[in-house]
């Protein structure tokens, strides 16, 4: 109804608008606020204080005097009061007369003066109730000594009174100023996650682009290996396919071989018709990778040629033609070229399947380091997704810092991050 407060000539009210303020102003103003809050109480506090100063100076000096005294030598506890007097001689002046006198005027002067005021009286009855046989010998001295102790305990608690009728203002002030600290501490931690995220976000970049390389050849390594793999695979299909070649000319040699082997007695010949009757295949590629021909297997071809004509040994016709036919193509040296041809081919093979695995290794090991590197990555990722947070966390400690320091200061604050207008 604004409007209508408008047309009536009312006054309406403006809500006070916040005011920006670094935390800086904020520590400065509560300070001021603090010393002024305090300054019609310094006064009030300074004449307690002084004659608590006057009453441990009496103390100290009564103990002090007590230097120059002795016990009565007559008495039968005289040695256990001289140990007693320079104990208490030794401990209590030292103690009284170490207490400083309350410097700069603040309330947290005149807390900590209090403070220690009140641990020295502690201190000095706990020593007086050590010696207590001391009133025996020294009775006039420490009555003396008590009065002074009693009037320094008196002013302390009258500044105690003073102290605590400050302490809730004085409450408030520390809250904002813990607040202060906070926020500081906190933006100090956010410039440390800034740096760190900077430095990782870095070699980040520094990683990807050798990411970016080793994918690279990790495409051109994976193009190789296949095509490694496929020639590979072609050239073990021929390999297959010749060794087929050579067991379809040499297996049906076989049975006939260990018929020959019972009337052969020489063991040059015996020895190789047991290599072909046993693996013909394995021992046609031996000789001829070792000899460079199959002279050993030409000699027992002829051999078995020789009984089967003499009648040694009987079989089927058709098996008797079959058997000629490839003892005479062998003789021929039919199957030179294709065993040579397969030797040559398994050698290639071994070198090839070699490299394969040379290609798949080093694949392996690139793909290992992109994932190392990809912890590089992941580690700047993290570092930046930190400093969100705890960049994200400040605001609800100025906030809350701005809501006591208005409160406290009477004031409708703003307070802003360091460095930001």
């Amino acid at each position: 109804m604004a409007w209508l407060d408008s047309l009536l000539g009312r006054a309406t009210e403006t809500p006070p608008l916040e005011r920006r303020v670094a935390l800086e102003e904020v520590e400065r103003l509560i300070r001021e606020k603090r010393h002024a809050a305090f300054q019609p109480e310094r006064s009030a506090c300074e004449r307690p204080a002084e004659e608590i100063l006057a009453g441990l100076g009496d103390g100290a000096h009564v103990a002090e005097a007590l230097k120059e005294k002795s016990a009565d030598a007559n008495s039968p506890h005289y040695r256990i009061g001289e140990q007693m007097r320079k104990n208490f001689n030794a401990r209590v002046p030292p103690l009284l007369s170490g207490v400083p006198r309350p410097e700069g005027g603040e309330y947290e002067n005149f807390r900590s003066f209090h403070a220690r005021v009140l641990a020295a009286l502690a201190q000095a009855t706990k020593i007086t109730v050590d010696n207590r046989y001391l009133f025996h010998f020294f009775k006039e001295d420490m009555n003396e000594f008590g009065h002074a102790m009693k009037r320094a305990g008196t002013a302390a608690d009258e500044l105690q009174k003073i102290l605590e009728r400050h302490a809730p203002r004085t409450r408030e002030y520390d809250e904002v100023e813990g607040l202060c600290r906070e926020v500081r501490a906190h933006e100090e931690n956010i410039g440390a996650k800034q740096e760190l995220a900077e430095r990782a976000e870095a070699a980040a970049e520094e990683t990807r682009k050798e990411i970016e390389g080793l994918q690279r050849a990790i495409a051109e390594r994976r193009q190789a290996l296949e095509e490694a793999r496929a020639r590979l695979a072609k050239a073990r299909s021929e390999e297959e396919r010749l060794r087929s070649l050579l067991a379809e000319t040499l297996q049906p040699l076989a049975r006939p071989l260990r018929k020959l082997e019972h009337l052969v007695v020489e063991k040059e010949y015996t020895r190789a018709i047991d290599a072909y009757a046993t693996a013909p295949v394995k021992a046609l590629l031996e000789e001829v990778q070792t000899k460079g021909d199959y002279a050993s297997l030409r000699a027992v071809l002829a051999r078995l040629r020789e009984a089967l004509a003499s009648g040694k040994f009987e079989v089927d016709e058709r098996l008797e033609e079959k058997i000629l036919q490839k003892e005479r193509a062998i003789r021929e040296g039919e199957l030179l070229g294709p065993a040579r041809e397969l030797i040559r081919l398994e050698e290639e093979n071994t070198q090839a399947a070699y490299a394969c695995e040379k290609l798949e290794s080093a694949l392996s090991d690139e793909k290992a380091r992109v994932e190392k590197l990809g912890g590089v990555i992941r580690a700047s990722e993290k570092a930046e997704e930190e400093l969100q947070q705890t960049k994200e966390a400040l605001q609800p400690k100025l906030d809350k810092l701005g809501e006591r320091a208005s409160r406290v200061l009477n004031e409708k604050l703003q307070v802003m991050p360091t460095g930001e207008k």
